[in-house]
């Protein structure tokens, strides 16, 4: 598994700029999760991770995650970059929840969310492709769904 993230860069005190670098890959697969999770088992080949909050300027890129747990699985506020791909955002409440300016790219993904697959607020934007969306889908503002073939939205 590789993880590396790049720290926040300050001056005096004063933040500067900040940037965030996930970036996650799997050797192997847990069998189950233990940390509030919805019960199914941890798809193979996916690392079992706990809710991701992207906010400020950060940028992240996720790769191969099993998020789980209550949600929000996944927060994205104010101006975060986030990219996701080949992962699954199963949880109790929103998968997905889209803030701000937040920008999330989305691609070979699910998210299942009992409340919604996501809630897009504000100014923010989704783009995604080949991913599978299980429960209501919700956009409150100026925020955009930009779909780019190959999702599958169940309610």
């Amino acid at each position: 598994m590789t993880f590396t993230k790049l720290a926040l860069l300050s001056l005096s005190g004063l933040l500067l700029s900040s940037c965030a670098f996930i970036f996650h890959e799997s050797e192997s697969a847990a069998d189950t999760v233990d940390f509030g999770s919805t019960g199914r088992e941890v798809p193979p080949g996916l690392t079992p991770s706990g809710p991701l909050r992207c906010q400020g300027n950060d940028e992240f890129r996720v790769v191969g995650l099993y998020i789980t747990g209550d949600g929000p699985g996944v927060l994205a506020q104010e101006n975060c970059d986030l990219w996701i791909e080949n992962s699954v955002i199963d949880v109790r409440g929103v998968a997905l929840r889209v803030d701000g300016n937040g920008d999330v790219i989305l691609s070979g993904s699910k998210l299942y969310g009992t409340d919604a697959a996501f809630v897009i607020n504000g100014n923010g934007d989704l783009r995604t492709s080949g991913s599978t969306f299980e429960g209501r889908r919700e956009i409150v503002g100026n925020g955009e769904l930009h779909d780019d073939g190959g999702n599958i939205f169940n309610n």
